[in-house]
């Protein structure tokens, strides 16, 4: 198996408001609206004056689709498949 990548949305500005929390592969914001977790680009972890505080945060969404591809020589990897919501330039600030 391997995997392929692919990029369904792009340049779309938002603003999402929400808690700053880490996970394993980066800094996130867990949207208030619809729960949803999107990935802080450039930042692994948020500052310990941020993490956990509500924030709105804007920039543009980028979302990837990772999918598998059939291809049965190749070994299989650890990885999140699905969707991935990115936030390019992102620039933030605390609400509470």
């Amino acid at each position: 198996m391997s995997y392929l990548s692919c990029v369904t949305m792009k340049n779309q500005s938002v603003e999402i408001t929400g808690k700053a929390e880490d996970m394993k592969a980066g800094a996130v914001i867990i949207s208030n609206q619809n729960n949803k977790f999107y990935f802080i680009d450039g930042i692994k972890s948020w500052p310990e004056k941020i993490r956990g505080k509500i924030i709105t945060l804007t920039g543009i969404l980028k979302i990837f689709d990772t999918k598998l591809s059939k291809d049965d020589e190749s070994v299989i990897k650890q990885q999140a498949l699905g969707e991935k919501k990115l936030i390019l330039n992102p620039k933030w600030r605390i609400k509470y």
